[in-house]
């Protein structure tokens, strides 16, 4: 139970009192003392370290001990047992992806099931999967489309994917910003690949990033402050209206944000917004943009804005991610593709024949 929650919720330490109330929460019946004594347990075998703070005891996982990596797989391992054990078909879905992925895929590192119990009842699934290596995965990642796409057929359900490689998981994990990547890690069943996955997220915590994770939040739902602050942050001020502080959500939310909403102006201006940081440290992340725009349903007028945007820089990855979008069937929507290279043009600032 301890090893559970610590495990869902890497970027938090918890005292003892708060570990105790969230495992009753989780519906266990848990008591402090208890609680106190198996801590102090799993520290003496170096699987909890314990700081203090003021009169508190701060409890987190010690990522660096060999054993911890092991439980931690192992509570993988009995949390897929027991997500299929009683589910025939889910079972059937889980085993023929997992056999797939190991005959036809040498790049793919661990798969994760996200949300399961609710996904399922909703007739569709959702998989997060890590391929080794920064490059040279756009091709694995177009097959292992294709191979879900076919698995969806095949049992009658949607099935949405995001796929990372090692160093865009590196850049949302320890981005600051609220993203779809701390979401999936926060409710989430590894049913491929256990240990490789506690295994990668050891080695970012040695480099001193905070494996964090957060609630689910709706794009369509972020408030109207929110979004602007959000879009001044990545080089789009509109006119009127004084600019508030306010809370911090990824390129990737942010665009989807305006494709939910009514408002033209803002979603001709979605190239110009990309086109604006593919020069920055933290570029868009074409996977999550896709699979953003895929689940949300939002795909087919996604394309056709990339594509304005390829016409006017193929560079950072925006024709790979067309040709991904192109191989998975989507079709593009219509647009005022005029409207769309006048504000590419105004806001990159750099006009291009």
């Amino acid at each position: 139970m301890i090893l559970g929650r610590l495990g869902r919720d890497l970027g938090r330490r918890y005292s003892i009192r708060g570990l105790t109330d969230e495992l009753r929460k989780d519906g266990f019946s848990a008591y402090y003392k208890n609680v106190f004594d198996r801590i102090a347990e799993l520290r003496r075998e170096g699987i909890v370290t314990i700081e203090k703070a003021g009169r508190s005891s701060l409890v987190s996982l010690d990522l660096s001990n060999c054993d911890t990596l092991i439980l931690l797989s192992e509570i993988e391992l009995l949390g897929k047992r027991k997500l299929l054990e009683k589910d025939l078909e889910q079972k059937m879905l889980v085993c023929e992806l997992c056999s797939g992925i190991r005959e036809r895929f040498c790049l793919v590192d661990s798969v994760s099931m996200i949300r399961p119990g609710r996904n399922k009842a909703l007739n569709r699934a959702e998989f997060l999967l890590i391929l080794r290596g920064d490059r040279g995965h756009m091709g694995e990642a177009k097959g292992i489309r294709r191979f879900l796409a076919g698995l969806g057929r095949a049992h009658n359900m949607s099935i949405d994917s995001l796929i990372l490689g090692a160093g865009e998981l590196s850049d949302l994990v320890k981005e600051n910003a609220h993203n779809p990547l701390k979401e999936m890690l926060s409710d989430k069943v590894v049913v491929y690949g256990q240990e490789n996955f506690w295994l990668m997220i050891k080695e970012l915590a040695g480099r001193g990033v905070a494996v964090g994770s957060s609630e689910e939040m709706n794009p369509a739902k972020i408030s109207e402050k929110d979004l602007r602050y959000n879009l001044a942050r990545f080089g789009y001020r509109e006119m009127g209206g004084a600019l508030e502080k306010g809370k911090e959500y990824c390129i990737e939310t942010v665009i989807i944000s305006l494709l939910l909403s009514a408002d033209a102006r803002r979603i001709e201006a979605i190239p110009a917004i990309l086109a604006k940081n593919l020069g920055r440290e933290r570029k868009p992340v074409w996977s999550l943009l896709i699979f953003l725009g895929e689940k949300y349903g939002k795909e087919g007028k996604l394309l056709s804005l990339l594509k304005s945007l390829e016409e006017y820089s193929g560079k950072g990855g925006v024709r790979e991610a067309v040709s991904a979008m192109d191989d998975a069937g989507i079709r593009p929507e219509r647009i005022d593709r005029k409207a769309v290279r006048e504000k590419i043009e105004l806001y990159d600032g750099n006009k291009r024949g």
